[in-house]
């Protein structure tokens, strides 16, 4: 019985999907995403965009170009040891070229 309502639902499921995929067009152009439902035009766009800048230190130094002190290496060595999951540039397997410039960093 569960198993033939839980066939029933997938199969809903998956043609609700099919009918969504040819009845709705999404169009990028103007920076807005238009969809399309049936020839009717639903415009989807932003408001407002705020945008946070970084105060730098001028063209040819700005702050993402500066070492890191020693109080910050610190703690950037503390999120590794307590956060990383995976570090690609200790796994040889992954790049038969060589790693990354990153990884040496």
């Amino acid at each position: 019985m569960a198993v033939s309502v839980l066939a029933i639902l997938l199969a809903s499921c998956a043609l609700a999907a099919a009918s969504f995929d040819k009845e709705f067009d999404v169009t990028w152009g103007d920076g807005r995403g238009k969809i399309l439902d049936n020839g009717q035009l639903l415009t989807l766009g932003l408001a407002s965009v705020g945008t946070e800048v970084a105060p730098g230190t001028g063209a040819a130094g700005e702050w993402y170009n500066q070492e890191l002190d020693l109080t910050r290496q610190q703690r950037m060595r503390w999120v590794q040891s307590n956060y990383m999951i995976y570090n690609y540039c200790t796994d040889p397997k992954r790049f038969a070229q060589g790693v990354p410039a990153e990884c040496s960093m």
